[in-house]
């Protein structure tokens, strides 16, 4: 195995190229050719940017962070491009053929469980997959056009996640601020606790359970379904031509408005002041302190108990 050792502004790379070990080998036929040891002590913003590339998030073996490329085709060409400015270390993808038939690559990171700052990851069409990674950060955004984005758990002060027409598939979220954007994608959510603003123009949000205050607008249509265990502060919700179904418990006390113009309106509380064709309006329990408004042009309105 060679090594060579690569120096750049502001820290310092261990590059391994030439990997012939057994078992680098994946189904696809992709081997590991290039591996990067970053040391993240003076880093505190860290950027990772691919195109088609999977890039899979693994719990740090060690106190560095290391980049692992696997690809069908060893040439130095493709291997990632990185730069130093300050405290922020940006990877992306290196060259790639112009033919890309029977060429592809993947990526694992290892993230040291010490990293608490801020990080960005983004892709075009490949999967982020951050199922094996414990995060507990100052800030996350993830990116995709058309690809995937999995998270198991993550907290942090600012939680950011954006599609275009790609998924979603989200576990558990706690963070101060989280803010969702889908175009026309599937979002899932089975837990968040935190501050939301999520915007959409065709894009499906469903979440599990939530904890927390939150503004929900949908621009065309999509369903919008959640969830709420307790909210601790007010309810927003817009969907233009789609549907809002919404789970409340029963002990919450709030004041509700609902009104589809077009569209059905029910509740199964909260209705003791106006309740006829299109529009729902009254409170639960005698001090409500939770404002709730539900508001659709065609879509269908409903409120459950629970």
């Amino acid at each position: 195995m060679n090594k060579k050792l690569k120096k750049i502004a502001g820290g310092c790379i261990l590059w391994f190229t030439g990997f012939t070990l057994a078992g680098c080998f994946s189904p696809g036929g992709e081997r590991i050719v290039n591996e990067m040891v970053f040391d993240l002590n003076n880093i505190s913003d860290l950027e990772i940017a691919y195109d088609e590339e999977n890039v899979t998030f693994c719990d740090g073996r060690s106190e560095k962070l290391v980049i692992r490329e696997y690809m069908t085709d060893d040439n130095r060409r493709y291997y990632a491009n990185t730069e130093i400015q300050g405290k922020r270390l940006h990877i992306s993808e290196g060259g790639r053929p112009l033919f890309k038939d029977g060429f592809s690559c993947r990526v694992e990171v290892f993230l040291p469980a010490s990293y608490n700052r801020d990080l960005t990851v983004i892709t075009t069409s490949g999967v982020i997959d951050m199922t094996q990674a414990d995060l507990m950060l100052d800030s996350l955004r993830a990116e995709t056009t058309s690809g995937e984005i999995r998270l198991e758990q993550v907290k942090a002060a600012c939680l950011e996640l954006e599609t275009t027409r790609g998924i979603l598939d989200l576990g558990t979220l706690l963070a101060d601020q989280i803010t969702i954007h889908s175009t026309e994608g599937r979002v899932n959510i089975s837990r968040m606790e935190g501050n939301v603003n999520y915007t959409s123009t065709h894009g499906s949000l469903m979440v599990d359970a939530a904890v927390g205050a939150g503004i929900y607008q949908t621009s065309n249509d999509g369903l919008l379904q959640l969830r709420y265990e307790k909210a601790d502060g007010d309810l927003q919700f817009y969907n233009k031509n789609g549907d809002i179904l919404l789970t409340l418990p029963s002990s919450l006390a709030f004041e509700l408005e609902a009104v589809s113009r077009n569209g059905s309106v029910s509740a199964d509380f909260g209705k003791d002041e106006k309740e006829e064709k299109g529009w729902v309006k009254g409170k639960n329990g005698s001090a409500p302190y939770v404002k709730i408004s539900l508001e659709s042009r065609n879509g269908k309105l409903e409120i459950k108990k629970e």
